[in-house]
């Protein structure tokens, strides 16, 4: 079996670690260690005094991604539609099923990354007929960044104005005109 004589992580000196029956052992890293990427080193002694050493790397992520949402058209009318980008603060997974809206829709197989999934677009249909504020919503904690951080929330709204105007009647106040008279027509 090994024994641990000494361990560190970039540097600074671990203690608390754990023989396990495999003879691996294990280690308490220090809590406040800041996000980043780290190297393990351990010196080791077997039970017959035989010296070597173990290293390994690994990786501290203890962030929330963060997102920004914004528009290429903040004021649709009938036949727009927008490009709505999503920007996160790194890679992330699994947005796409917290999006809601209002006053419109995404289309899911509009939604593409050519970035490794920081930034998406996709296409934003506001509803016919509609005349109002639209929003685009992605829930807090419904994605993940690549190490399993929940992400924070984020919306947008836009100006929808679909509702075409309709003429609903066009009247008279003289339906029988003759030489010299006219009439008022409202409309």
């Amino acid at each position: 079996k090994r024994r641990s004589s000494h361990s560190a992580v970039n540097g600074g000196r671990v203690n608390g670690y754990i023989v396990q029956s495999d003879g691996s052992f294990t280690a308490d890293v220090p809590s406040a260690l800041a996000d980043g990427d780290y190297s393990v080193i351990a010196s080791v002694t077997d039970t017959a005094g035989n010296a070597g050493t173990a290293n390994d790397t690994g990786s501290v992520d203890t962030v929330a991604p963060t997102l920004t949402i914004s528009s290429d058209d903040a004021n649709l009318i009938a036949g727009e539609t927008a490009t709505i980008t999503f920007k996160f603060s790194e890679a992330v997974t699994g947005f796409a099923g917290g999006i809601v809206t209002t006053g419109g829709s995404i289309d899911p197989t509009t939604l593409t990354s050519t970035d490794g999934g920081i930034t998406w677009t996709a296409t934003f249909t506001p509803d016919s007929n509609y005349d109002g504020a639209a929003t685009i919503t992605v829930a807090a904690n419904s994605y993940t960044d690549l190490d399993g951080n929940p992400g924070t929330g984020n919306s947008l709204n836009l100006a929808v104005d679909t509702d075409a105007p309709e003429l609903t009647s066009i009247s008279s106040d003289d339906a029988n005109l003759i030489a010299g008279e006219t009439a008022t027509i409202t409309f």
